[in-house]
């Protein structure tokens, strides 16, 4: 923003330039945000596991969130079954889980669709060649599944220090 003072055109920093400026200088240049999608159908049991994702060689991905979905279930009519859950896993490590079981205790429960929110820093991370994979099991018989996951793809530390050395 430019304003006149004694006479003179000056530049000041807005809080907004100021915000953006900050957030960029925090972002790691190397990281991009991605987002893999795959889907799958599942069997005559309702079992499906989808690999999501495999990370590249040298690189590491955290997932930031997942969603999933399934045809024929909405927030208003969606899918629970009795035995059923899924996992999220790293080179088939559970790193998350949930029941979709109706009436399970309230911190495990869930239903299809859902969306599950790890943050920056909380999800469990992929790397060099890892794939991220979604499990479910005992889920809607014969129905296409869809897991989106949003996530940071960066560098792996121990890669960058392998380089240097």
């Amino acid at each position: 923003m430019r304003v006149r003072v004694g006479g003179k055109e000056i530049d000041l920093l807005t809080v907004h330039d100021a915000q953006r400026a900050i957030r960029h200088a925090l972002r790691n240049p190397d990281s991009e945000l991605i987002r893999p999608e795959e889907s799958g159908k599942t069997d005559g049991n309702g079992n499906l596991l989808i690999p999501i994702y495999v990370v590249p060689a040298g690189m590491e991905f955290r997932p930031h969130v997942l969603n999933v979905e399934a045809d024929g279930f909405t927030p208003a009519t969606p899918f629970q079954g009795a035995g059923a859950y899924w996992q999220l896993r790293v080179a088939s490590r559970v790193i998350d889980e949930g029941s979709l079981v109706a009436g399970a205790p309230s911190n495990i429960a869930f239903q299809i669709p859902f969306t599950r929110n790890y943050g920056q820093m909380q999800g469990g991370i992929a790397v060099n060649l890892e794939p991220l994979e979604l499990n479910i099991v005992a889920g809607p018989i014969n129905t296409l599944i869809r897991a989106l996951v949003n996530g940071t793809l960066l560098p792996h530390p121990e890669s960058k220090a392998a380089e240097l050395s």
